[in-house]
């Protein structure tokens, strides 16, 4: 694992502020950064029970931006 970069960078989502949600498959996260590629933030953590990420893949925001949807493909669920 690599928190200090991408490891394995899977699904790509924009928001509607122009912000990039990144999934970060093999650190089992989401990753958020601005219009100019600033890291903003990070969520999830690396697991396979209820709030974890087990290689999250695809990713989308809704219209508004205000809910996250995330495919589990090994955990066969959506987030």
């Amino acid at each position: 694992d690599r928190k200090d970069g991408l490891f394995g960078p899977r699904g790509l989502a924009f928001a509607p502020n122009g912000d990039l949600f990144v999934t970060d498959t093999g650190n089992g996260r989401v990753v958020v950064y601005n219009q100019d590629g600033t890291f903003l933030r990070e969520f999830g953590t690396k697991g396979v029970t209820a709030g974890q990420l087990d290689e999250p893949g695809g990713i989308a925001l809704n219209a508004h931006g205000s809910r996250l949807y995330l495919p589990r493909s090994k955990n066969t669920r959506v987030a």
